[in-house]
């Protein structure tokens, strides 16, 4: 079991944060928002982003970044794509050796045209990092059921891009 950070409460961290979860691993969501904290600490549900997907009472939710990331095993970097720089920037202090970091944004930087992994490389020491930044390519195979009249999804399958052999 490993432990997770998503770093970004939006429609996608909530999702691989489920994911996560339901495969056995502790999970803790980090937002920078304090209403959008609160919301999900009383309801277990994003209201505004995933309405009717209920989330585990296991996931534990932070405006706290320090706590987010700090000796996690597995950091994913869910913030839309023009809050990189500044998000990684912010948790560079916390991130340790070892830790596995996920960009799961897509896009580019508009001002330098960087890829989201390179921004995140350029604010996260390279010492640090080493070879622990991935970037979640896309999902594969996105499966849709209709239970109770609602459509819910399911990522059956993602992929991953890192330099890292052991990932």
């Amino acid at each position: 079991m490993a432990k997770a950070g998503i770093i970004g409460a939006g429609s996608w961290g909530c999702a691989l944060a489920s994911v996560l979860d339901k495969n056995g691993h502790q999970v803790t969501i980090w937002s920078i928002m304090e209403q959008e904290v609160a919301m999900l600490k009383e309801k277990h549900e994003h209201t505004d982003k995933l309405p009717g997907v209920k989330l585990s009472d296991k996931i534990t939710f932070t405006t706290d970044l320090k706590e987010a990331v700090t000796g996690l095993d597995l950091l994913v970097l869910a913030v839309p794509s023009a809050f990189t720089r500044d998000t990684a920037k912010k948790m560079a202090p916390y991130v340790g050796k070892g830790q596995v970091v996920i960009s799961v944004a897509k896009g580019i930087e508009e001002k330098t045209l960087m890829t989201l992994t390179e921004i995140i490389e350029e604010e996260i020491p390279a010492h640090i990092l080493s070879d622990s930044l991935a970037g979640l390519l896309r999902p594969l195979m996105i499966l849709r059921r209709m239970i109770h009249d609602k459509i819910h999804t399911y990522i059956d399958v993602l992929l991953v891009a890192c330099r890292c052999k052991a990932l």
